[in-house]
């Protein structure tokens, strides 16, 4: 756990935001849902950004 979520979050926050920034932040195109099941919105890691999902149960798994 880390700041009230669990670390897997901030982990994918982290690799959520170099994709969508640094690769190509005009052409992005999030497919981490279809090949992953892993919903965008767990990528806002903070309470006060719109999407927030208050869920300290939220585990990504390393796969």
């Amino acid at each position: 756990m880390f700041d009230g979520e669990n670390n897997s979050r901030h982990i994918f926050h982290y690799l959520h935001s170099m994709d969508r920034f640094f690769i190509n932040p005009c052409d992005y195109v999030y497919e981490g849902e279809k090949l992953f099941g892993i919903d965008e919105k767990l990528s806002v890691i903070d309470p006060k950004r719109e999407g927030y999902i208050s869920d300290t149960g939220i585990v990504i798994s390393r796969k």
